[in-house]
């Protein structure tokens, strides 16, 4: 739609290094896919490649610009971001249609089982722990810390969110309405926030069409049937796994189908039948090689700030357990690194 607005265009991807990938892993590099489209639309198209250790070298500058600390592993937009700064003031991003249109469907099915709105949001807010069970908070803070915080709980503010819709629950399609509702509330506002400030911090202004007020609208009052196939299907598959997106649709096909079927006169019927993939690093990127050896230099200093928070056995612990294959971590460990990012820079 851009190019028969705007003529030739610039556009910009991004792929890791060949070397770390295997298996499902492939599925995170859209390179192939990008190029071919790119080829039919006769764009101008750039690309950077990322290989282990790329993180390490980011992570102070990262952290800086995004002055907050957030779950998602999205150093890989700061590199993208930069790239695309050198040809353009002002991109197009995709962003916001996985949220209005049911791009993650895996996520829908929690507390299917509930039988009172006060059972699903406990079960809900139990699929969405990803760091650390509210049990085990003690063991992670050091006791001054745990002392302050021990009367704050997350389910309080995480309830919240939900009870404040006044949304019915009364069928599987009342709770998926919902778990959009949230995910647009908090999860969305979130990427929101962190694209803002990684194209900012390239004097990179971004664009999302699919946030268009008219167009959100329209999506949000679609019934469920039209943004998630398959919704009778249940299914529980790890947030933690780096590649649940592409396992959850060979098990169960099709997400965001209304979209897929609007664009099927412009769009590729090989492009259109892809499985949509996540900017995220594949596992070998993330934890073997340079990049573990990253980690553990950051985490295991015996000076290092977060000491002064978390308590040295509860990370070391869960590093061993990551790496020795036992326990993906992969979120937790980020949120680690960036912690001691945030204070080196901040405190």
């Amino acid at each position: 739609m851009a190019v028969k607005q705007l003529g030739r265009i610039f556009s910009i991807g991004c792929g890791f290094g060949e070397s770390s990938e295997s298996g499902l892993e492939m599925g995170f590099d859209e390179r192939q896919n990008a190029e071919a489209l790119t080829n039919l639309l006769k764009t101008e198209h750039y690309r950077t490649i990322l290989h282990a250790g790329d993180m390490e070298h980011i992570m102070p500058d990262f952290i800086w610009h995004l002055e907050d600390l957030r779950l998602g592993q999205l150093y890989p937009n700061y590199y993208v971001a930069r790239l695309a700064s050198k040809f353009a003031k002002v991109t197009l991003s995709g962003l916001g249609g996985d949220e209005i249109f049911g791009g993650y469907p895996w996520r829908y099915f929690r507390g299917d089982n509930a039988s009172t709105p006060e059972d699903f949001y406990h079960q809900y807010y139990q699929s969405w722990q990803h760091l650390v069970p509210d049990a085990e908070k003690q063991n992670l803070f050091t006791p001054a810390v745990f002392h302050a915080v021990k009367d704050l709980t997350g389910f309080d503010v995480f309830r919240g969110v939900l009870v404040n819709t006044r949304r019915p629950l009364a069928t599987p399609d009342d709770r998926i309405n919902l778990s959009l509702y949230f995910e647009m509330k908090t999860f969305l506002s979130s990427l929101l926030l962190v694209e803002d400030k990684i194209s900012m911090a390239h004097t990179l202004e971004t664009r999302m069409p699919f946030l268009d007020n008219d167009l959100v609208d329209f999506a949000v009052r679609l019934p469920v049937r039209y943004k998630v196939a398959n919704r009778n299907t249940t299914s529980a598959i790890d947030q933690n796994e780096p590649a649940k997106r592409i396992r959850y649709q060979m098990q169960h096909g099709d997400d965001k189908p209304v979209l897929r079927k609007a664009l099927g006169k412009i769009i590729p019927n090989e492009t259109m039948q892809q499985i949509k993939s996540k900017l995220n690093p594949p596992k070998a990127n993330w934890n073997e090689g340079e990049s573990v050896h990253y980690v553990n230099r950051v985490l295991r200093d015996r000076r290092a700030r977060i000491l002064d928070y978390i308590e040295p056995h509860y990370i070391y612990e869960r590093l061993d357990e990551h790496t020795s294959g036992h326990r993906n971590n992969r979120l937790l460990i980020w949120s680690l690194l960036s912690f001691e990012w945030w204070l080196r820079k901040f405190m």
